[in-house]
């Protein structure tokens, strides 16, 4: 409804163009042909009936009529406009042919009215009667032309060929032959009532004057000559004033005046009231009311803007008051704004200049009053340097933005106001305000200064993005212009406000559509679009929801003939979506099955080396973001065979290292299978040699170690290549490193853990990892990462045990834990010089590294102490070996109650997870003993002790037993 509704108003707007144009076009002439002055009036009373129907609901047929319509009326002003280019003397040989086309426009303007839409039964008659007297009226001055043509033309002919050599004398003798033919003023005659001839002689007009003739002379009585009060319809149909015919027909004239028919076959005159003619001529009265009523308003209206002067702003301000409401009251004064004996329009652009005048709403309204009233308004109003000036008042004064809406409608004028800079910023500005009217007229001023693509970009990168996307789904754009606008768009920052604005499917339907375009400049516009999308969670959303999109980015990966940098921006993209979307979203699906997964395994096995670095780091993109994804890619034996290859194989180096990073992410989340001898020997001598190279490359050296770490520990021909000086050598360079990472440390240290559990029978191997780093493992315990620390802490367990074969056992006086009895009184000092009060002078031999005398102990215990539970466990275990066979009890337990140690481990016990609980339990039982400990923290053990029997299942055995020895 609503199109029909739009469409119907559109061809009712053209009509009432067109009938203005035609009411125009007549009255022009209103002083040289009176007959075609009130064929204007009657199209004036068309005008107005049309104008009703816009009240009227459309209709399917509404259009068509219109049209109609409007064909007609644009005749009949070609007819009149063809008239009136013809000289004036030759007017009159046409002028029956004018009012014949006419006749045949008129009637076809009232078939089409009948036809129109009418929901009211007065409308309806209005509009017969209206028409009828159209018809009538027409008809009436054809007849009565005729007779006088004809004489004229008669006339003519023989004065033509008695003068035909004297056309000096042709225009004056032709006016005298019309007067000679009884065209009085009471007549229908066509001539004007004033003839201007330009004579050759000095080229000195001449003018010839006759009688002024009425305005309408259709509303005359034949009889009397006068205007019709009540005019009646005799038998033949001819219109007479009542009063007058009666008269006539009592005197005993039974011929009609006009036609000389019988006006009675009985001897009683019948006479029918002519309604429709009453009426019109009523409405012609009240027009020509009106027009004196313009017509006085109008020559006030010029006196009142000539008062206006920025010298006396008194005078001016009453004047703009009474300018606006003379508009108001008559709207036709209007037309005389823009006269050039006026000049509203320049003085009311001057009071716009001037910041000192007091009454610029007044001006505003006066201009938005003169811009409505035309097209050729705007346009002067718009070369005044109005605009600019409107911009500045519009942030106070709203009528300056109505003002604006008004002018915008006019394409020239548009066209001005988008040219000033800044003008769609400052109209954008308003539209944060969307309760306020004057957001709504700039919006409409926007939509009206979206004259081209141009304009659009420019509101867009000011935040307006309506026109924008208007323009860009369009099906009428060519692909270079939608690629210019995407290119466009890409450049504009977004915010999450202007990102919302983006948030439209089509949109992004044909930012698809445009990644397999033939211009490569539209697919990367398109890309760089895409990437600033789904930076934001809705146009993420609407990214994914289409099912074309993962798909068309996988293609531009994958293709052969794309361009490097189209690839990277398209990998980028995918990357970006895995990143920061659930695998299970719907537009994720088709690439996280497993036939999506074995298509870019297939890819990769088959593609060039540069895609498959690309498919390579998507791959682990995919599997870092779904543990499902990554235990199908490891099942695959296949795949997995073609990464660990692609680590030995002499190729292409960023390949080499997107396997390693691929397979070391593999290492550390999920069970890898390596492969079996020798490819696995080969695999591990290719990761020693990266970890041996000269220079540091982190990237590869941390893949690498994170990779041997996770070796199986049972093979011997591994561990004999791990247990070499060279890569002892290169974890000492890489631990050394003055800029090393947390990553390359933490790794580099699991690799020398791995190594040193591999060597308890390597006594030498020990020696040179205390000698080349003890002093960095033990700095490491304080300033390194929690894993690193942690890491540590496990290497020193193992490096701090007893590297020689020993039979020692504890002696009686060190049982696994004591009686606090027996251990009262038993506490020393140990001096220096004494040696390790643990190992006692054994130590240096059987140890690769003692934590006491190495100065391990505090820091361990600070790791105790810092409760997280890596950490504190590692510690714990380290801390243990100071208890290992052959160690002196008393000087451990006094080592570390001396560091410390006792509430730390108390707090594990009370707050600790179980692991490090069990290791904290079994190393306080065998320092509790000690004199150190006192009786508070005593108490707090058993207490503890007692908890653990209560509440720990797992614990309680070994806690009872504990109890049972310090009762």
């Amino acid at each position: 409804m609503e199109f029909l509704t739009n469409g119907r108003d559109e061809a009712l707007k053209k009509v009432l163009e067109g009938l203005s144009a035609l009411i125009y076009s007549a009255e022009t002439i209103q002083h040289e042909e009176d007959n075609l002055h009130r064929y204007a009036g009657y199209m004036v009373h068309v005008r107005e009936l049309i104008r009703k129907l816009q009240s009227q609901p459309a209709t399917t047929n509404s259009v068509g009529l219109l049209l109609r319509m409007e064909t007609e009326v644009n005749k009949a002003r070609e007819v009149i406009d063809g008239y009136k280019s013809r000289s004036r003397l030759f007017r009159p040989f046409i002028y029956r042919s004018v009012v014949s086309k006419l006749n045949q426009s008129s009637k076809e303007i009232y078939a089409v009215l009948q036809l129109l839409p009418l929901t009211e039964f007065n409308t309806a008659l209005n509009i017969k009667e209206a028409a009828d007297a159209i018809i009538h009226g027409i008809e009436s001055i054809q007849l009565k032309l005729s007779t006088n043509t004809n004489a004229i033309l008669s006339s003519l002919d023989q004065y033509v060929s008695e003068n035909s050599g004297n056309q000096q004398q042709t225009s004056p003798s032709l006016f005298m032959i019309a007067r000679s033919k009884g065209i009085a003023s009471n007549s229908v005659c066509p001539l004007p009532f004033q003839i201007q001839v330009q004579e050759q002689e000095g080229d000195r007009p001449h003018t010839y004057s006759c009688q002024q003739l009425p305005p309408s002379s259709f509303f005359l009585c034949p009889l009397t000559g006068e205007i019709l009060e009540d005019p009646v319809s005799v038998s033949c149909d001819h219109s007479f004033e009542k009063q007058a015919i009666e008269d006539y027909f009592h005197a005993g004239q039974n011929l009609c005046p006009l036609c000389s028919k019988e006006l009675s076959s009985s001897g009683k005159l019948e006479l029918t009231s002519n309604s429709t003619l009453r009426n019109s001529i009523l409405e012609w009265k009240r027009r020509e009311e009106r027009t004196n009523a313009e017509r006085n308003a109008k020559k006030k209206f010029i006196d009142t803007a000539a008062k206006i002067s920025l010298d006396n702003m008194e005078d001016t301000n009453r004047a703009i008051g009474d300018l606006h409401d003379l508009m108001i009251e008559i709207p036709s004064c209007i037309s005389a704004a823009t006269d050039s004996s006026c000049k509203l329009v320049p003085k009311l652009a001057e009071l716009l200049k001037n910041d000192s005048s007091e009454n610029i709403s007044a001006v505003l309204k006066c201009l938005l009053l003169i811009a409505r009233f035309s097209d050729e308004n705007k346009e002067k109003i718009g070369k005044r340097g109005v605009i600019k000036c409107l911009f500045k008042h519009s942030m106070t004064k709203p009528n300056a933005v109505a003002v604006l809406l008004e002018l915008s409608r006019n394409k020239v004028v548009a066209g001005k106001i988008e040219g000033i800079p800044y003008s769609s910023h400052i109209l954008i500005s308003f539209l944060d305000k969307p309760s306020s009217p004057v957001a709504e007229m700039a919006r409409m001023v926007l939509e009206n200064l979206s004259i081209d693509i141009n304009s659009t970009v420019m509101m867009a990168k000011f935040g307006y993005f309506t026109p924008f996307m208007v323009q860009f789904n369009s099906q009428d754009i060519s692909d270079e212009i939608r690629a210019y606008m995407a290119e466009e768009l890409a450049q504009i920052q977004l915010t999450d406000t202007y990102a919302r604005n983006l948030e439209n499917e089509q949109l992004i339907v044909h930012l698809t559509e445009m990644l397999s375009c033939h211009y490569p400049s539209g697919k990367m516009a398109s890309l760089k679009c895409i990437k600033q999308f789904i930076a934001f969670n809705e146009p993420r959303t609407c990214f994914l929801k289409n099912e074309c999109a993962i798909p068309a980015l996988l293609c531009l990966v994958t293709s052969k003939t794309v361009e490097e940098e189209l690839k990277q921006k398209a990998l980028e993209i995918l990357m970006s979506l895995i990143q920061t979307t659930q695998p299970s979203h719907p537009g994720l699906q088709t690439l996280f099955s497993s036939n999506g997964i074995q298509d870019i395994i297939n890819q990769i096995t088959t593609s060039a080396p540069e895609d498959q670095i690309s498919l390579l780091h998507l791959l682990l993109v995919m599997a870092q973001n779904s543990a499902a994804a990554g235990e199908w890619i490891v099942s695959d034996h296949n795949a997995m065979s073609f990464f660990f290859s692609a680590i030995i194989l002499d190729q292409n180096k960023q390949v080499k290292v997107n396997a390693l990073r691929l397979i070391s992410y593999f290492a550390g989340n999920h069970h890898i299978v390596f492969p079996s001898s020798p490819s696995k020997e080969s695999i591990v001598s290719s990761l020693i040699a990266l970890l041996t190279e000269n220079r540091i490359d982190e990237e590869l050296y941390a893949d690498a170690a994170s990779i041997l770490i996770h070796l199986p520990a049972d093979d011997k021909r591994i561990n004999e290549l791990l247990l070499s000086s060279a890569v002892l050598k290169s974890i000492h360079a890489l631990i050394t490193h003055s800029n090393i990472s947390h990553l390359l440390l933490e790794n580099a240290l699991g690799v020398l853990l791995h190594c040193v559990k591999q060597s308890q029978s390597n006594s030498k191997f020990q020696k040179k990892v205390s000698n080349l780093l003890r002093t960095d493992l033990i700095e490491t315990l304080s300033t390194g990462s929690i894993l690193a620390k942690q890491r540590v802490a496990m290497i020193l367990s193992h490096l701090s045990r007893c590297t020689m074969d020993s039979s020692l056992e504890p002696s009686s006086s060190q049982s696994s834990h004591f009686s606090r009895l027996r251990l009262v009184n038993i506490r020393r000092s140990v001096k220096e010089g004494d040696g390790c009060p643990v190992h006692k002078s054994s130590c240096s031999q059987q140890r690769s590294i003692c934590l006491v005398m190495d100065k391990a102990v505090k820091p361990l215990i600070e790791m105790v102490n810092t409760m997280e539970f890596c950490l504190t466990e590692a510690a714990l275990m380290a801390l243990d070996t100071l208890f290992d066979p052959g160690c002196n009890f008393i000087g451990a337990a006094t080592t570390i109650i001396e560091s410390h140690g006792a509430t730390p481990m108390l707090e594990v016990l009370e707050r600790g997870e179980l692991n490090a609980k069990e290791k904290a339990l079994e190393l306080f039982s065998k320092i509790c003993g000690h004199s150190g400990i006192t009786e508070m923290e005593l108490d707090r053990f058993k207490g503890l002790l007692l908890n653990i029997v209560r509440k720990d299942d797992h614990l309680k055995n070994k806690a009872e037993n504990f109890l049972k020895d310090l009762v």
